[in-house]
């Protein structure tokens, strides 16, 4: 009788540790699922505590800026005859002392790539 019940604690010892292995690799298994399930789940797009329009993040592109070249050339063109008128101004009440030079800037250097 011994002997018989060694051989069946043997068995269940066995069968015991294949269940410890079998349990062992299902959690392995579980956790892998889990993990890509985990990397699934970010978002590809920012979140935001607030409600935000997907517009709103977009970057401009570069023929935007150049459409307003023309704007802010004549923008500087104005500027620079104020200050030229300026000059004229400071110069005929003092001719003394001479106020400083006002650098031109082209168009095409205003956005330079």
């Amino acid at each position: 009788k011994d002997k018989k019940k060694e051989k069946k604690d043997k068995k269940k010892d066995k069968k015991e540790k294949k269940e410890k292995k079998k349990s062992k690799l299902e959690k392995q298994m579980e956790e892998a699922e889990k993990k890509k399930e985990e990397e699934e789940a970010v978002p590809s797009e920012p979140t935001f505590p607030y409600p935000t329009d997907p517009d709103d993040h977009c970057e401009t592109p570069f023929e935007a800026y150049e459409d307003i070249v023309p704007l802010l050339a004549a923008a500087r063109d104005a500027l620079a005859s104020e200050v030229k008128n300026e000059r004229k101004t400071v110069s005929s009440s003092s001719s003394s002392s001479s106020p400083p030079s006002v650098t031109s800037v082209s168009s095409s250097s205003v956005l330079s790539p």
